[in-house]
């Protein structure tokens, strides 16, 4: 049975670049994942609540100084 490829046991030859993009794909990740986690914290409350303005405002903050969101 073959191996499955993985970021592991692919070698490339004159590219020093993938492992830069690798690193970056995760980060990315990382971010969409914060970003989902905190979007649905603040559906989980109604829009009249005190705590979904408290999250809504941290959301928009946090990923606007990450350059993610723009201010509208």
């Amino acid at each position: 049975m073959k191996k499955k490829p993985t970021d592991k046991n692919i070698i490339y030859t004159n590219n020093t670049e993938i492992p830069e993009l690798n690193s970056l794909y995760k980060k990315e990740q990382a971010i969409f994942a914060r970003y989902g986690a905190m979007l649905q914290a603040t559906k989980s409350f109604s829009k009249t609540d005190k705590n979904y303005l408290i999250l809504k405002k941290r959301l928009k903050l946090k990923f606007r100084l990450m350059g993610i969101i723009r201010e509208s």
